[in-house]
């Protein structure tokens, strides 16, 4: 089985084989904290080229107003 297993990697595509695109963002330097108006908005929009998939990731989760959260949660301890 081993020896299937073997041929099977070599036959696979170079896309299989190379890092996904959450590892190569894990990886990637992170931002100095002392940085000065980081934006995180901008961040995405400058290196989300990089992370297509992420970048959709963020912009939706950036998209949740934050008021609908707090009206969620007076309406919830109102009873």
């Amino acid at each position: 089985m081993s020896l299937f297993n073997a041929r099977v990697a070599q036959k696979r595509p170079a896309s299989f084989r190379m890092k996904s695109e959450l590892d190569r963002y894990l990886e990637d330097e992170l931002v100095p904290l002392s940085k000065d108006k980081f934006n995180v908005l901008d961040w995405w929009k400058v290196s989300g080229t990089r992370y297509p998939t992420l970048r959709l990731l963020a912009c939706d989760v950036f998209a949740t107003p934050v008021s609908m959260v707090a009206s969620k949660s007076a309406f919830s301890t109102s009873g």
